[in-house]
Parts: structure tokens; C-alpha cells; sequence
């Protein structure tokens, strides 16, 4: 996937003077996540990469108050209802890339903090995007991700506020310089981790669900084990 192998070197160019690809860190993100599907539906996505990355920005596009738990498991369920429709899979792999777009959006924790913040937090991603970890949880059932995909949803808001309020403390102790350099063993660098994370995790959950959901080939899955309920 020519796009993909692009996006990869670009997570390994240095950063130079704050300009950074467009929406490098969610599209990586995404990349992590279908490398964790199961076999079929990873192939399928890889072959469309350039449809993921086409319904990530529409996503990415989408403001945060029109987004919220209901709104991306709905999206995700259009992913099953195209499925079952048999509908070609470049438009199948695009609204794939629209939730998770979305997805990013909504757990992103700089929004709604000062422009400073936002502009930071943005430059700093990028700067520490191939120290970022992707965490992952593990498949369940279907009914079981159900279940936890709308609480850890649901949650995703009162997470948010709680990095929010870091990442402004943290800012203004930098006179909110936008282009400062936390170290990793700040707190920044952890909320970086965990948006990163977030991001990948939920989007591999909501794709392995949708696609099983239209009884998708599971085969061949990885990390198939029991989904942690906090």
C-alpha cells in the first residue's frame, strides 16, 4: 500500500521548524490499528489504504460537538450495514477511515483548551510519535465489545477533561511556548501515549465489531482474548 509505506517514513523524518504532514499522527494511528485485524479484513483495508486515509479526513473534519458515543457506534454500524450490503469495498474501507476520524476527534484531549495548547500538544505528537506506545486490550465476543466499546465511550469524555486540565497546567508552566520539549518522563508525554493509544485501540474495536457484526471471516485473528472492564 504505497500510501501507507509513504506515511511510515514520514514518522521517521525529523521535524523541521513546527511543519508537520496533515493529520500524520491520526492516519499512523490508524495504520497501527488494521495491522491488528483479523487476516481478511486486514488485507481487505490494506489494499484500499488510500479509501481509510479519504474517510479519516472527512472524520478528522467533523467537530467535536457533533460528536459523541451514540454518534460513533452508529457510524460504526453503517460500517456493518455496508458490508451486508455487499457494497464495493473502497466505500466499505472509507467509512471504516470516517469512524475512526471521529474517533480522533473525540478523544482527543487539547480540544477546547487555549489555541497555545492545542498548537502544542499538535507539535509535540509529532515530535514523540515514534515514542508513543500502541497498548492493546485484546478482542472479546462481539456482545462483550459491544458492552464495553459504549462504556469506555461514554468515559471518554470525563478522561479528557481530567488531560485537559494537565495539559493547560503544564502549558502555562512554559508560557504556553508551543514549541517546548517535554521530556518523556512528563506528564504531557503521557497524555500524548494514551491519546495515541486510544485512538488505535478504539478503531481496531469498532472495525473488528462492525465487520463481525456482517459475520466478516474472523479467522486468523489476533490478540483474540478477553476485553478488560474497568
Amino acid at each position: 500500500m504505497r500510501c501507507v509505506l509513504l506515511l511510515l517514513s514520514m514518522t521517521l523524518c525529523p521535524v523541521f521548524a513546527g511543519k508537520m504532514p496533515l493529520n500524520r499522527v491520526q492516519k499512523y494511528a490508524a495504520y497501527k490499528a488494521h495491522t491488528i485485524l483479523p487476516e481478511t479484513l486486514r488485507f481487505l483495508v490494506k489494499k484500499n489504504g488510500k479509501h481509510l486515509f479519504e474517510g479519516m479526513d472527512r472524520g478528522l473534519r467533523v467537530p467535536l460537538s457533533k460528536i459523541n458515543d451514540q454518534v460513533i457506534l452508529r457510524e460504526a454500524g453503517r460500517i456493518t450495514a455496508l458490508v451486508d450490503s455487499r457494497a464495493n469495498f473502497p466505500k466499505v474501507v472509507r467509512q471504516m477511515g470516517f469512524v475512526a476520524g471521529l474517533v480522533a476527534v473525540y478523544t482527543n484531549p487539547s480540544h477546547n483548551t487555549r489555541s497555545g495548547v492545542q498548537d502544542g500538544f499538535a507539535f509535540y505528537l509529532n515530535l514523540k510519535l515514534n515514542k508513543c506506545l500502541f497498548v492493546f486490550d485484546g478482542y472479546s465476543s462481539l456482545d462483550d465489545t459491544y458492552s464495553w466499546l459504549r462504556s469506555e465511550l461514554r468515559a471518554v469524555p470525563r478522561r479528557n477533561a481530567d488531560h485537559r486540565h494537565l495539559l493547560e497546567d503544564r502549558y502555562k508552566g512554559v508560557d504556553d511556548d508551543i514549541y517546548h520539549r517535554f521530556n518523556e518522563q512528563d506528564a504531557v508525554f503521557g497524555v500524548s501515549s494514551i491519546y495515541f493509544s486510544n485512538m488505535a485501540r478504539l478503531s481496531a474495536h469498532l472495525w473488528y465489531y462492525a465487520w463481525g457484526s456482517a459475520h466478516g471471516d474472523l479467522t486468523r485473528m489476533p490478540f483474540k482474548g478477553e476485553v478488560k472492564k474497568d
